[in-house]
């Protein structure tokens, strides 16, 4: 069982409450808008959008190339894992 340290489960929590207050934020400027700002919304979903993408990158392509590396060489590994994650884009 892994050691969890109490400064450990602190930050945690905080990232949590942190997460929580911008979503309860984010509610309330919709909630009290008036009129919806085209532009706003454009900037806001692309944001979301790149924040999504970002996420995909650093988190399952890198599970995809560790995952091909361990049945095939280094570099066939790393390409078969791009591929992979290429296809699933699309």
């Amino acid at each position: 069982m892994p050691d969890i340290s109490s400064e450990n489960v602190w930050i945690a929590l905080a990232v949590t409450l942190a997460a929580g207050l911008a979503t309860a934020l984010g509610s309330l400027m919709v909630l009290f808008s008036r009129r919806p700002n085209p532009r706003l919304l454009a900037f806001g979903l692309a944001f979301a959008g790149g924040a999504m993408v970002f996420v995909s990158l650093t988190e399952i392509l890198n599970k995809a190339i560790d995952s091909f590396t361990q049945a095939y060489d280094a570099r066939l590994g790393f390409a078969y894992g791009t591929a992979a994650f290429l296809v699933g884009v699309l």
